[in-house]
């Protein structure tokens, strides 16, 4: 897993084609009523002007690979999560559970953080 989440970073830091301070990236990976949904979204902050953008195919395939690889230990599947990256490389994943909130708006169904 770690792999794959260096792979993902190094991914984002080579291919990004401006000067950029910050990256953030929300990735949402879930079966809803038997389909799967994947959603994300990717800014970036430049001298406090932030900016979205899209992820490269590569990218998001690497995302694909990280959500069906379950962490060691752990009985719960992830189903989204936040990414920092500052520009020297250094990166955070914040992993969580339940309904994702973007999912959670398309689909009428609520969050763990609505009181489900």
């Amino acid at each position: 897993m770690f792999q794959l989440q260096e792979k993902f970073a190094y991914e984002l830091g080579s291919t990004m084609e401006v000067d950029w301070d910050v990256v953030k990236v929300q990735y949402e990976n879930m079966t809803v009523d038997g389909e799967n949904h994947q959603m994300f979204v990717a800014i970036y902050f430049s001298r406090g002007v932030r900016e979205q953008f899209d992820l490269t195919l590569e990218a998001l395939d690497i995302l694909e690979q990280l959500h069906n690889t379950q962490p060691t230990g752990q009985d719960e599947k992830w189903t989204w999560f936040d990414f920092e990256m500052n520009s020297a490389g250094k990166y955070d994943f914040f992993y969580k559970y339940g309904m994702p909130p973007q999912i959670a708006a398309v689909y009428g169904k609520r969050t763990k953080q609505d009181g489900e």
